[in-house]
């Protein structure tokens, strides 16, 4: 499948994006941040936006940081971004989304601390 088709299939399958929602996905910035009540598609184009760097703009997946607020809301990105890639035919990139780093804020600074200070004593402190 050629680049122009799947940016189509990105922004119109399973079902096509609204004005605002494309732009957000074709944004030439690198940071965005997406403000919209419940049920507005947020979740959804943040995957689409992700799977088109992926794919569009060959973003290393390694590169890509998304935040969600919850462990279950980051799951269920992660596996819209997985079945958006397998309907494109993209299964090099499938096999590399674990690579992407998608889920809570606290949970990036927690793999920021035990990655890059590699403390003796680590202590987690919750609840």
């Amino acid at each position: 499948m050629e680049k122009s088709q799947q940016r189509e299939k990105i922004l119109n399958h399973p079902k096509p994006l609204s004005p605002n929602q494309r732009s957000a996905v074709l944004s030439s910035n690198q940071h965005i941040r997406i403000i919209a009540g419940t049920g507005a598609g947020k979740t959804e184009t943040l995957t689409r936006r992700i799977v088109y760097h992926l794919i569009y703009e060959e973003i290393d997946p390694a590169a890509i940081v998304a935040f969600t607020f919850t462990d279950k809301a980051a799951q269920g990105m992660k596996s819209r971004i997985y079945d958006r890639l397998k309907d494109i035919g993209r299964d090099d990139l499938r096999a590399r989304i674990g690579d992407l780093y998608v889920g809570t804020i606290h949970g990036y600074c927690f793999r920021l601390l035990t990655d890059y200070l590699a403390p003796r004593y680590f202590l987690w402190v919750t609840g």
